[in-house]
C-alpha cells in the first residue's frame, strides 16, 4: 500500500483564497475546501465527496462542471479555480551522485473552455543549489520534460516520471497521473524502442509523475518507447 503524502497548499477562485492541505494516496487527491471536502483522480476530478448534502450557502463559492466521465448532477466537477500546492521530491544530481531534496511549487489553473470542457494549466517552478527553474504546460509529462531539458544533464527527477520503467499510452494519458508502470516486466520493457514492440507489452499499472518506489532506476536517454 502506497503511503498517503500531505502538501500545503491555497485554493484561489472568484471568492478569494484559502489555505489547504491536499492529501494524496497515490491514486485519489483528497481536499478541504472551506468545510466541504473534494476528492479526484487528478486536478480536472475534484468533486464533492458523496455522503452529504450541503446547503447551497456551504457551495455558493464553488463553479462546477460536469465531469466529462459522468454528466449527472451528482458528478459536477470544481473549475474556474487554481490550485498551489508545495510537493516534497528528491532530485538525483548526476554530476556529484547524490540526492537533493527540493520542493516543487505546482500551479494548477482550471477554466471552462467554450462551456464545452475544462482545461488545465499547470505550472512547476523549483529550486536546486540556489539556481530557479520553472516550466508550463497543459500537462503534467510536457512540464517536467521542459524542466529536464533547462537542468541540462545536471539533475534528473528520483520519482516514476524519471524512472526507466514509468511510460505512456500510445492512445494518450490524463493530464496527471497517467503514466504506466513497467517494472513488473523490466526486460521486455527495454527491449520495446517501436510502437508495435510497445503496444505487445501486458498493459502496466498507472501510477502518478510523483510517486516513487524502492524499484526506482534512473532513466537513461534513449531507453524504452519513451525514450
Amino acid at each position: 500500500m502506497k503511503p498517503t503524502k500531505k502538501y500545503k497548499g491555497v485554493y484561489t477562485d472568484a471568492s478569494g483564497s484559502v489555505a489547504i492541505m491536499l492529501q494524496n494516496d497515490f491514486k485519489t487527491l483528497f481536499v478541504e475546501i472551506d468545510g466541504v471536502p473534494f476528492s479526484g483522480e487528478d486536478f480536472s476530478d475534484f468533486s464533492i465527496v458523496k455522503g452529504k448534502k450541503y446547503l447551497l450557502e456551504e457551495t455558493d463559492r464553488f463553479n462546477f462542471f460536469p465531469s466529462v466521465f459522468n454528466s449527472s448532477d451528482s458528478d459536477l466537477v470544481l473549475c474556474n479555480c487554481t490550485f498551489k500546492i508545495i510537493i516534497p521530491q528528491i532530485m538525483l544530481d548526476l554530476k556529484n551522485q547524490s540526492s537533493i531534496a527540493v520542493d516543487l511549487d505546482l500551479e494548477c489553473e482550471l477554466k471552462v473552455k467554450d462551456n464545452l470542457y475544462i482545461t488545465e494549466f499547470f505550472t512547476i517552478t523549483v529550486t536546486i543549489d540556489g539556481n530557479l527553474y520553472s516550466a508550463s504546460g497543459d500537462m503534467i509529462e510536457l512540464v517536467l520534460d521542459r524542466l529536464n531539458k533547462q537542468f541540462e544533464g545536471l539533475y534528473s527527477f528520483k520519482n516514476c516520471y524519471g524512472c526507466m520503467y514509468g511510460d505512456y499510452s500510445v492512445f494518450g494519458q490524463d493530464s496527471f497521473g497517467g503514466m504506466l508502470c513497467f517494472v513488473n516486466q523490466k526486460d521486455a520493457y527495454k527491449k520495446a524502442y517501436t510502437k508495435d514492440e510497445y503496444m505487445q507489452l501486458e498493459p502496466g499499472a498507472f501510477v502518478q509523475e510523483i510517486y516513487c518506489c524502492n524499484a526506482f532506476e534512473p532513466r537513461t536517454a534513449g531507453a524504452g518507447y519513451r525514450g
